[in-house]
C-alpha cells in the first residue's frame, strides 16, 4: 500500500522531506505525527529541534511553549541559557559559539527490523511485532559522537578553537566531560597567552607560542 510520502527514508505516511517517523511530517528528521520543522521529537510542534508536543519555537522542551529554548510549559518568553552549570541572564541566540560545535551528527540509529532478523531479546520487549511482523531497533551513537567531535575540533582553526574559551563561564573539566576533548593543558596554555605570560612557557615568541598551540 502506498505511503503517500514526498522525500526518502521515511517511515508512515503522508511526509513531506526525508528520515522522518510518524504521519503528515513537514521537514526532516522527525519522530512522531503533524510535526513542521527539523528534528522534533513528540507531535504538532510548529519549529525545530523540539522535544515535546504543540512546541511553537525552537529547542524547546516540553509542551505549548511559544518562544525558544523553554523548558516546562506554557511559557512565551525565550528562556535564559544556563550554561557549565551557571544560570546566565544571557538569551540563547546571543551566544557565539565556535563553528566547529556545529558538524552533522545522528544521535541515535533507528532502522525497521523484520521479525526474522529480530534477537530473542528484542522479541520479548518489543511484542508488537506479532502484528506487524516488524519493530524499530534504535541504536545509541555515541562512539561515533567521540570521533566526530574530534574530527571537527581537529578541521577547526586557530581562531575558531580560541572561541571555545570566550565562551560565558568556560569550564574546562565540563567541557572535556561532555567533548571528550583533553584541552585542559591547551586552556592553560591559552590563558597564560592572554595575560602575557608566554615567556613563563619557555617559548622565544608570542608567534612560536602560537604556532605550537594551532598543532597541538
Amino acid at each position: 500500500m502506498e505511503n503517500k510520502n514526498t522525500g526518502r527514508r521515511n517511515v508512515g505516511d503522508c511526509n513531506v522531506g526525508d528520515r522522518n517517523i510518524g504521519d503528515c511530517n513537514v521537514g526532516y528528521r522527525n519522530v512522531g505525527d503533524r510535526n513542521t520543522g527539523d528534528r522534533n521529537i513528540g507531535d504538532r510542534n510548529a519549529g525545530d529541534r523540539n522535544i515535546g508536543g504543540r512546541n511553537t519555537g525552537d529547542c524547546n522542551i516540553g509542551g505549548r511553549n511559544t518562544g525558544d529554548c523553554n523548558v516546562g510549559y506554557m511559557n512565551n518568553t525565550n528562556s535564559k541559557v544556563r550554561i557549565f552549570w551557571v544560570q546566565t541572564d544571557i538569551d540563547f541566540w546571543k551566544i557565539k559559539f565556535p563553528d566547529y560545535f556545529y558538524f552533522d551528527f545522528i544521535p541515535t540509529y533507528i532502522e525497521r527490523v523484520n521479525e526474522w532478523n529480530m534477537t530473542y531479546e528484542e522479541k520479548e520487549n518489543n511484542q508488537t511485532y506479532k502484528t506487524t511482523w516488524w519493530f524499530l531497533r534504535v541504536t545509541e551513537n555515541e562512539k561515533d559522537l567521540k570521533s566526530q567531535w574530534k574530527k571537527a575540533r581537529d578541521k577547526a582553526s586557530h581562531e575558531d578553537r580560541m572561541k571555545t574559551f570566550d565562551l560565558p563561564h568556560f569550564n574546562a573539566d565540563i567541557f572535556e566531560d561532555i567533548t571528550w576533548l583533553h584541552i585542559h593543558e591547551y586552556w592553560k596554555q591559552i590563558y597564560k597567552l592572554k595575560m602575557n605570560d608566554w615567556q613563563e612557557l619557555e617559548f622565544s615568541s608570542k608567534e612560536e607560542l602560537l604556532s605550537f598551540i594551532s598543532n597541538t
